[in-house]
């Protein structure tokens, strides 16, 4: 299997996940608060949906050599602007973003030479491939372990 299909494999298998977990949210689920940062279901849910949209856009000028912009300082007013724009989505509407989202990685994937994932495209010599699988990969991993442990400890009527 070549780097590329492996990557795009761990992206399946995050989104699936991730995507398994938002289908059995109710709306009265997106509420429910996540880990320290406080954030609800839904707005952990959409912050991974918009990242990945924007990784998507950014990945074919990743490819070709641009740098990745954001620094921490950036990266917060980024989580603010998306926060705002997605506050009033429901758990259907964060769903479709999302499975929107991950279809937009897909054609990012998709768009990839074989040679792409080996393209510097941060400080300190991060490859491409290293990147996606941080942010496309790791990062849809890291979200769907709050939610999944918020969904876990939060009483339920059933």
């Amino acid at each position: 299997m070549s780097p590329k299909d492996e990557l795009l494999r761990d992206f399946d298998r995050a989104a699936s996940e991730l995507l398994g977990l938002l289908a059995g949210c109710t709306e009265k689920d997106a509420g429910i608060r996540c880990g320290a940062d406080s954030r609800t279901v839904a707005a952990e849910a959409n912050h991974v949906a918009e990242w990945l949209a924007l990784l998507a856009c950014v990945t074919p000028d990743l490819a070709r050599g641009s740098a990745w912009p954001v620094t921490d300082e950036i990266a917060g007013e980024i989580n603010a602007g998306f926060a705002k724009a997605a506050a009033g989505r429901t758990m259907a509407q964060t769903r479709l973003r999302f499975r929107r989202s991950v279809a937009k990685m897909h054609r990012a994937f998709r768009s990839l030479q074989p040679d792409d994932l080996n393209t510097v495209v941060a400080p300190g010599g991060v490859l491409l491939g290293a990147f996606l699988k941080r942010w496309a990969c790791e990062h849809v991993d890291e979200h769907a372990a709050t939610i999944s442990a918020a969904l876990l400890a939060a009483p339920r009527a059933r």
